[in-house]
């Protein structure tokens, strides 16, 4: 693992067998969790908006593996060095493409049917889900759908992290004669 540079180190976490499933059982936890509600405008405007808001994070703030708490303070990985790194910027400038950014939402489309899916099946299973609006709770539904929508976007947030880097590690190869990022350990 020495021997790979900062850049592949970061796509490589993004293919580790145990990432994709860790994520997948934080959305999975979240639904099961979720979907004690009984109510149908919660549980669908929740599992919708969840995921796109994830996917408009990526968007607007495009992934930059030298910019994490990994790359600065831990690989010691300064901007005078990625200013001097073409392979580094070409991997920045790939993220920030908007190719990137059309996979982001992909992603996010495609997560949609199935969490909504999987969150009104749980909620099936654990209690009749109702449709009208009740007078005596008449916030109830309002007070829900934020709390959802963020639960769901910080863990699909991983799921669509995991599946944009390896998206980037397939598209992205260094040019010619530019040297990929050093390990970004720190010579001791």
């Amino acid at each position: 693992m020495r021997g790979r540079t900062f850049g592949e180190r970061y796509l490589e976490m993004g293919r580790s067998k145990y990432a994709m499933p860790f994520a997948v059982t934080l959305v999975a936890t979240i639904a099961i969790i979720f979907s004690r509600c009984a109510r149908y405008l919660p549980l669908i405007a929740s599992t919708t908006l969840g995921p796109l808001v994830a996917g408009l994070y990526f968007i607007i703030f495009p992934l930059n593996p030298y910019k994490n708490i990994f790359a600065t303070s831990l690989s010691g990985i300064s901007d005078t060095y990625v200013e001097s790194n073409p392979a580094a910027r070409e991997l920045i400038a790939l993220l920030r493409s908007r190719r990137a950014k059309w996979y982001c939402l992909k992603v996010a489309m495609a997560i949609c049917p199935g969490l909504t899916v999987l969150t009104l099946a749980l909620a099936s299973v654990w209690n009749a889900i109702g449709l009208s609006w009740q007078p005596s709770y008449p916030w109830q539904d309002l007070s829900w759908t934020p709390c959802g929508i963020f639960l769901f976007a910080v863990g699909c947030q991983g799921v669509e992290w995991i599946m944009l880097v390896r998206w980037a590690r397939r598209q992205w190869e260094p040019t010619q004669g530019a040297r990929a990022p050093e390990t970004g350990y720190r010579k001791t």
